[in-house]
């Protein structure tokens, strides 16, 4: 029954304490992983308006593909769809870049802190260097061809094997396609592998960056909706 008291957690305890520790002041790229990661994951939906007083269009990721590349730099490519299967000739797309050059910042911090050490608290409240690039598409056969290998190859689950030669190329993969009847969501480091995936993953985003490349029409606008603002986000992580 609905009342004007929320929940109550219950369990076999005697006490219970809720809140939000902020991340440890001490560890400065702690605090920008959390708030890349949280942006390459984000917005849950967007809309798109073609024109100033026409109806938004809303997408939804329907494909996303995470690469940490260890100390040096992480990407995100989230497809977004205004229908997660049966592309047609009404179908829209978002593509979403994330990039974050981690090794730079690193760099950079160390190098001032070096200089001078009450620098460090500039850097404590400041922003990690993201970059993001959107691109509206409509009806993109590139995009629509590559969700179709997408699912010929994993829309059964996907199948690991021990990696024998580790370059250690990344950190972590984190792989996510979302179907009508649900989704599949997959992540793993260079101790694991499936070589086709990954080809066809890596064939993809070379796909993806062409596109972003390319010159485009303009769309009116383009609404994100986050589940918490970048700034409420940021707050949060005890980072303001």
């Amino acid at each position: 029954m609905f009342n004007n008291e929320r929940f109550i957690e219950k369990g076999n305890f005697l006490n219970v304490i809720e809140g939000c520790r902020p991340i440890n002041n001490g560890f400065m790229m702690e605090k920008y992983e959390y708030i890349a990661d949280y942006f390459a994951n984000e917005p849950t939906v967007v809309y798109i308006y073609e024109e100033e007083n026409g109806t938004g269009i809303s997408c939804e990721p329907i494909f996303r593909l995470y690469v940490d590349h260890c100390n040096d730099c992480i990407k995100s490519y989230t497809i977004y769809g205004n229908e997660r299967e049966k592309h047609d000739e009404e179908s829209h797309f978002v593509i979403r870049k994330i990039y974050w050059d981690k090794g730079k910042d690193q760099s950079i911090i160390q190098s001032e802190i070096e200089k001078d050490y009450s620098r460090r608290k500039k850097f404590l409240y400041s922003w990690p260097s993201i970059e993001s690039i959107n691109v509206i598409l409509s009806n993109n056969n590139e995009i629509v061809e590559f969700l179709l290998q997408v699912d010929e190859v994993i829309g059964n689950g996907i199948i690991f094997s021990n990696r024998n030669e580790r370059e250690w190329a990344w950190k972590d993969i984190v792989l996510m396609r979302r179907y009508d009847w649900g989704e599949i969501r997959s992540s793993w480091d260079m101790t694991k592998e499936n070589m086709r995936v990954e080809k066809l993953l890596f064939k993809g985003v070379d796909v993806m960056e062409a596109i972003l490349m390319r010159k485009h029409r303009n769309y009116y606008q383009i609404e994100m909706d986050y589940r918490m603002s970048l700034e409420s986000f940021y707050k949060g992580i005890g980072a303001d």
